[in-house]
């Protein structure tokens, strides 16, 4: 019987779900798993539309770029695992 212990993390993470890093709160989710907030039209914006802010309800990094694929932040940061836990704060 193999234990999970002794499977390579690359070979784990090839097999897991997506994961996103915020770079506002600086933590790792799941990809898709964010928070959307739809607004009407108004005098800022002539249609309705719908912004994706991240998955953490704590986290107010809202209207800019804050996603970034896992995959792209383990490029800055090689030394991080292949696969992150929820709720830790990884290094910008």
């Amino acid at each position: 019987m193999i234990k999970h212990s002794d499977i390579p993390q690359p070979f784990l993470a090839a097999f897991s779900p997506s994961w996103s890093w915020c770079s506002h709160c600086h933590r790792a989710y799941l990809a898709g798993s964010v928070r959307t907030v739809a607004s009407p039209s108004g005098k800022r914006h002539a249609k309705p539309h719908t912004v994706h802010i991240c998955a953490y309800p704590d986290c107010d990094g809202i209207l800019r770029r804050i996603e970034w694929p896992w995959s792209i932040y383990r490029s800055w940061h090689p030394d991080q695992p292949a696969t992150p836990e929820q709720d830790i704060i990884y290094p910008a």
